[in-house]
């Protein structure tokens, strides 16, 4: 973690390519970044059978294209958990998961063809495994790839697709400082028709993506027309992801982009780059550029409660939950910057930092050793989860609150996944409980 960077003193901002999301609910006042950061991760040794497509995706709430040529955007919501392979129980409701196949696979287009072209972007990537989940990769005309951990789990895929002449690009974003690496997970399906674009917070690798508890925000967007309305966020949408890519560098035509109408998009993009950002620019990256949303769009309700006043939050209190698998180095005063963007609302200035007294209290949560060992995964889950022993200090015990149920006899499924799966998504959010 850094300080905020100034024009006078500018320092690195983030190290490292990164994409996250802003979802705001209207209605409630609810706050929630997504943050898709990774840490790293592995496969298990033996790969264990996957379930046959059909049985995952019969219960999908991705709606296929249908014969009335109904257009996309049939998606329920924009944010998702993903599906657990080895707890899939096809008899019951998971209308709040995606698995791979439902975002590349279930095709939004009006014919249900494939796409013309995508774009993998990811730190870690067995894209042989990959195209073996999502077999309509393997024939897409035109893939690129953009990854972090130098292209070691691609070479073989790419030669298979090369030599079916089908091309085939892999690129690494610039690093232009010392330290850093790619580590945003992205994709986008071009379609004729339309556009399907999702983040999400795995690897694509096996154990990320079936036996941790991860996240997916995926939406489909319509061609844009001559009647389409002029949307200044669905505009900031396509923009700021062109910017982006833009950064990234690499074979993709970010011009592309231009086609689609973004109006209907569910969240904003918060994108890090590495270098060293001053003027306009600091606005631009990072936590800075969600404390510019924040001010936008945050509004809470009227009869919204005050601060707890402990500043540690409490269950009914205005309280801010930061849920994060990796830990850095924290200082207090870093913290408090951090805890100040996430309190930023339509009534403060994105350039003002409320008192301390009138933030909301903080949450830290995170798995415990002992969450980690008798889950699925048992020890192997917690590579994914890089929290050392030196940046647990002392004056965040105030703050820390378990990963998973508050009751240990829970039997629902939110609290079964929080038990089996550990943690790799990143999530914030701004809670208070409203009314009796």
């Amino acid at each position: 973690p850094q300080p905020f960077p100034t024009s006078r003193q500018p320092l690195p901002y983030s190290p490292a390519h990164q994409m996250s999301l802003l979802l705001l609910s209207g209605a409630s006042g609810l706050v929630i970044d997504l943050d898709s950061s990774d840490d790293g991760g592995g496969k298990p040794a033996a790969k264990r059978p996957r379930r046959q497509d059909s049985q995952i995706l019969a219960r999908s709430p991705v709606a296929p294209s249908s014969s009335s040529g109904s257009q996309p955007g049939s998606l329920q919501v924009p944010l998702y958990l993903n599906r657990l392979l080895e707890h899939f129980d096809p008899t019951a409701r998971h209308d709040e998961e995606l698995s791979l196949q439902d975002v590349f696979e279930l095709h939004p287009s009006k014919d249900g063809k494939g796409p013309r072209e995508a774009l993998v972007a990811n730190f870690m990537i067995d894209l042989s495994w990959l195209l073996d989940e999502c077999p309509s990769l393997r024939t897409t005309p035109r893939l690129v790839v953009l990854q972090g951990d130098g292209a070691q789990g691609c070479e073989v895929a790419v030669a298979e697709r090369v030599g079916s002449g089908l091309e085939t690009l892999v690129h690494s974003p610039p690093l232009p400082i010392q330290w850093g690496t790619h580590h945003s997970k992205l994709a986008l399906l071009l379609y004729d028709d339309c556009i399907r674009v999702c983040v999400r917070t795995f690897n694509d690798i096996y154990a990320d993506a079936h036996c941790k508890s991860q996240a997916l925000y995926v939406q489909d967007f319509p061609l844009r027309t001559a009647s389409s309305p002029t949307d200044s966020f669905g505009t900031d949408f396509r923009m700021y992801l062109q910017k982006y890519l833009r950064r990234c560098g690499g074979p993709f035509d970010v011009s592309q982009l231009d086609r689609y109408d973004f109006g209907s998009a569910g969240a904003a993009l918060v994108g890090s780059v590495p270098g060293y950002h001053t003027g306009p620019e600091i606005r631009q990256w990072g936590h800075m550029r969600l404390r510019e949303l924040l001010a936008l769009h945050a509004r809470l309700p009227p009869d919204w409660p005050a601060a707890a006043a402990d500043g540690g939050g409490s269950s009914d209190g205005d309280t801010v939950v930061c849920q994060f698998s990796s830990l850095g180095s924290l200082t207090p005063k870093w913290l408090d910057e951090f805890r100040a963007t996430l309190s930023t609302t339509t009534s403060s200035s994105a350039s003002s930092v409320a008192s301390a007294a009138a933030r909301p209290g903080l949450r830290l949560v995170v798995p415990t050793v002992e969450q980690i060992r008798d889950s699925d995964e048992g020890w192997l889950s917690g590579i994914s989860v890089p929290i050392r022993r030196a940046n647990v200090k002392d004056w965040l015990a105030p703050f820390w609150c378990r990963w998973g149920p508050a009751e240990p006899g829970d039997a629902s499924w939110a609290a079964v996944r929080a038990q089996v799966a550990m943690p790799h998504v990143k999530s914030y959010c701004r809670f208070a409980r409203l009314g009796p």
